[in-house]
């Protein structure tokens, strides 16, 4: 009975304890079974080196660099249980069934799985950790303490629930909480509150033992006094992680829930995550919370500054517009209008969301009037009354209306197309009018000091419009541009700043100082250069909160600006029609794409996840994997082969609040003559490198955060087998061999140009001969021929000299005929125009002597008159026979018989 009283005192407490909860959560990041592609459940979670993040996988030891998974089963391909870094010896060990192993470099830049030798575990190793220096796991019934001097094994009568290590020392609960005093397992001496509780996580915190249960809440003990910090907020608590001041609490079916003091955050999939059966949780160092859930992994951004309104997904549409009226927080999307209940304070937004009734259309604007809430949407109007009253103004849609001070009885607005009026008549607004003389429409536009209106068309540009004193009519408009002081003709924007009309501009914020534009120094001050059409809301004494597309910052009073903290926002805003509204509660609630979020100040401002140091994560040419570590610097030079010389280099720099959330810059010293573009790709390839030392150098930068880290790795590519140092002795030797031939070639060319020359002097000598046989012979006919004359001019005188001169004149002629070597002239002939008699007669073998006589005059060049006494011929004998020579080498009347010969 008496317990049966506590449970509800407990019941009731758990239920004021949880009502002072968060209606709003942090951003997730889901990783589902097919992203990381690996078993299903998740039974542990722990980070390793810089940042690393390692799951006890059902299929394997699983793990995320935040850009890429990587999977390794361990020998016996069974579930793995448990994980555990090791930062002493840099080593991941890594519980399976039946299976205990451990991942770590092996010295060469290598990750190597290995089990370790001689242990006794025969099931499902649930727990693995380090305390001091001796490896302890935890089966069913049995814990094992490995060591030094050899592995000790303890065995409990009942079921182990849990084995842990708190400042040093070993604690195990079964059917009592007990601690290893070094020789076994004595019983902590408890209040009889924890006796015959399930216990579920035993941790460290503050100084204290964190005992975690399954259905009774969390006890804090402490120098053996027992107190319960947490009532019972789910009877079935299945797993436990603390950072600092928080708790974190998994569940077989109620999702997670996060205690930090007297909040409470409850998850599940309402609120985003996948599953509400969580098996494992971790705080990485960031303090944002790993959750291994029974189908996928969560990343749940815990200390980012903005937690979206409605959690994960987009329940009611893209935000447009926010107001706080009356009790409630109205908010306006592309669907319609909401409200929830709110009374000032953040614990307020316990939900739940209202739709309200009849306006399920593009909301633009909310802006509150007095008692009244005026709601432009598509449709027009709708005016909400703090008395409940509603009443609707029908339009061709409605972008928003102003308050005008210089017509306390009169709002401005603009429709779709142009301007129209309210006026307040007993307590309620009607439709006034649309003024005439100007007829363009906006969302942006503010009333002046002197009552003017500053309009600005998102094309058209900027006008300032003077009115009438009933404001039926626009009696005056003055176009604004740059001679007017704008750095711009378009993109000048009308806003308040407390008392004071400002401009925001593309050139910065600027201030009208009664003729021109002037640049507001106070505004513009602020940040390092002119920001670009940046509004900017809240007071100039309190929170500010600045905004421009992509573009978000806080400016804390006596804090300074906060460009960074807020990235997480950029790509989801609204261009041109953000709306942000500064909660009581100094809470700042924008409109995103995806609905609302609440950027919560006091998480700014150094509160960003941060960059971990770039590493150099795997070296690969081809199919070799040279190079793999998660290690920093484990392998300061890596040495290739020539044949290697393609590489693939990849890289990490583990973020996990953003995919892309890192992105890298490299040069290769030795080949890269500059660092190339920044890139979210976390690799590099290199190919066909030649050899020599490089020095591989690769930087990281946050996106978020623009942190930057970097390092880098020498590598040398080996020269090639052939230009080894014994072929460099080869080729030095051929070389030497090459030069001695080409001295030798050099020598027989030269041997040879000088017999070609003394073979042509040669023959000159030879043609000089025979041209010089030639003439004597040609002089000693011409000679012989007058001879002849003579004598037979001597004949007729005497008949007895007679006789004897033509004797003479008779062996004369005789002589004349033979006196010629015609086989001395023809082999001399022959040498010295290469074998032609011979040739010619091969080719006419029905030519004579004398034929071949009168062919070998016309090579030499000699004419007719020229050949005559050479052969004892007058001149028409030698044509004669030059006639008949034609016709045996068959040659026409237009055939040139010395061309044709000197052609042979």
């Amino acid at each position: 009975m008496k317990k049966y009283i506590l449970n509800i005192i407990l019941f009731v407490a758990a239920c004021f304890f949880v009502y002072d909860a968060f209606a709003t959560a942090p951003r997730i990041r889901h990783f589902s079974k097919s992203s990381y592609k690996a078993g299903a459940q998740n039974w542990a979670v722990t980070q390793g080196p810089d940042g690393i993040m390692f799951f006890a996988n059902s299929d394997g030891l699983l793990s995320f660099d935040g850009h890429s998974w990587s999977l390794c089963p361990v020998n016996n391909r069974t579930d793995v249980r448990s994980v555990y870094y090791s930062p002493s010896d840099e080593a991941v060990y890594v519980g399976a069934t039946n299976e205990i192993g451990v991942l770590q470099d092996d010295g060469t830049g290598h990750l190597l799985y290995s089990s370790l030798p001689d242990l006794p575990p025969s099931g499902e190793i649930w727990n693995l950790f380090l305390s001091d220096a001796s490896v302890v796991f935890r089966e069913n019934n049995s814990v094992h303490i490995m060591s030094d001097t050899g592995v000790r094994t303890i065995t409990f009568p009942d079921r182990l629930e849990i084995c842990a290590s708190v400042a040093g020392g070993i604690y195990a609960a079964s059917s009592s909480i007990s601690y290893y005093n070094g020789d076994r397992f004595i019983d902590l001496p408890l209040s009889s509150s924890l006796s015959g509780i399930d216990v579920r996580a035993i941790l460290p915190w503050d100084g204290a033992i964190l005992i975690v249960t399954e259905a009774d809440g969390v006890f804090s003990c402490r120098d053996g006094a027992v107190s319960r910090i947490v009532p019972p907020l789910s009877d079935n608590v299945f797993c436990a992680a603390v950072s600092g001041s928080t708790i974190a609490l998994g569940t077989v079916s109620d999702g997670i829930f996060i205690v930090d003091g007297s909040q409470t955050l409850h998850l599940d999939t309402s609120s985003g995550l996948q599953k509400n059966t969580v098996l494992s949780l971790c705080f990485d160092s960031y303090g944002n919370l790993w959750t291994g859930l029974n189908n996928g992994i969560d990343y749940i951004l815990l200390s980012e500054p903005e937690w979206p309104l409605f959690g994960d997904g987009d329940p009611y549409g893209a935000g447009y517009a926010s107001a706080v009226f009356g009790d409630r927080l109205y908010l306006g999307t592309n669907r319609g209008l909401f409200y929830m209940s709110y009374h000032g304070n953040r614990s307020d937004l316990e939900g739940p969301v209202h739709t309200y009734p009849d306006i399920h259309w593009q909301v633009w604007s909310l802006d509150v009037v007095g008692d009244a809430l005026i709601c432009s949407h598509d449709k027009g109007l709708d005016i909400l009354y703090a008395s409940g009253r509603r009443e609707r103004i029908p339009l061709n849609g409605s972008w928003r209306v102003i308050p005008l001070r210089s017509h306390p009885d009169m709002l401005l607005g603009s429709t779709y197309d142009r301007l129209f009026t309210l006026r307040l008549q007993g307590g309620r607004w009607v439709f006034g009018g649309f003024p005439e003389g100007f007829e363009e429409a906006s969302k942006a536009f503010e009333e002046g000091p002197e009552g003017d209106i500053w309009f600005s068309h998102w094309i058209k540009g900027l006008f300032r419009l003077g009115f009438s004193g009933d404001m039926s009519r626009v009696e005056r408009v003055q176009y604004l541009s740059e001679s007017d002081g704008f750095p711009t003709s378009h993109g000048n924007y009308p806003g308040r700043w407390g008392d004071d009309l400002i401009f925001s501009t593309e050139g910065g914020f600027f201030r009208w100082s009664g003729e021109r534009a002037v640049p507001h120094d106070g505004l513009n001050s602020k940040f390092r250069r002119a920001p670009i059409a940046v509004r900017v809301d809240g007071t100039p004494d309190g929170l500010k909160y600045y905004c421009s597309g992509d573009y978000q910052a806080v400016e804390v009073p006596g804090s300074g600006l906060d460009t960074l903290s807020l990235s997480s926002l950029k790509g989801r805003r609204i261009s041109g029609f953000e709306s942000n509204r500064i909660l009581d509660s100094d809470d700042i609630l924008v409109s995103t794409d995806d609905g609302f979020s609440l950027v919560r100040v006091e998480r700014l401002y150094g509160s960003r996840s941060g960059l971990s140091p770039v590493t150099i994560r795997s070296v690969m040419a081809g199919d070799s994997l040279y190079y793999d570590s998660w290690l920093p610097d484990s392998l300061s030079r890596l040495q290739l082969p020539y044949m290697d010389n393609s590489l693939r280099i990849s890289y990490i720099a583990p973020n996990y609040s953003a995919e892309d959330a890192v992105a890298f810059s490299v040069m290769l010293e030795g080949y890269d003559e500059r660092w190339s573009p920044w890139s979210t790709d976390c690799f590099k390839d290199y190919t066909r490198l030649p050899s020599g030392n490089y020095v591989f150098r690769v930087r990281a930068r946050d996106i978020l955060s623009a942190d930057i880290s970097q390092t880098s790795m020498r590598i040398s590519v080996s020269a090639p087998w052939y230009w080894s140092w014994w072929t460099k002795l080869l080729y030095a030797i051929a070389v030497l061999a090459l030069i001695v031939l080409l001295v030798w070639v050099s020598r027989r060319i030269s041997d040879r140009a000088l017999q070609k020359r003394q073979m042509e002097a040669d023959l000159q000598k030879k043609a000089d001969d025979l041209a010089a046989s030639t003439m004597n012979v040609i002089r000693k006919n011409e000679m012989l021929t007058r001879i002849v004359s003579d004598l037979e001019k001597m004949e007729s005188g005497d008949e007895d000299r007679g006789v004897t001169v033509k004797k003479i004149r008779r062996e004369v002629s005789e002589n004349i005929r033979h006196d010629d070597d015609w086989q001395k002239f023809s082999q001399n002939f022959d040498i010295v125009y290469q074998d032609y008699l011979k040739r010619l007669r091969e080719r006419f073998p029905r030519l004579t002597q004398g034929d071949m006589r009168i062919c070998a005059y016309l090579k030499m060049g000699l004419s007719s008159k020229e050949i005559a006494p050479l052969m004892n011929l007058t001149y028409r004998s030698v044509e004669m026979t030059r006639y008949r020579l034609r016709k045996k080498l068959s040659l026409s009347r237009s055939d040139n018989l010395t061309d044709f010969l000197q052609r042979i």
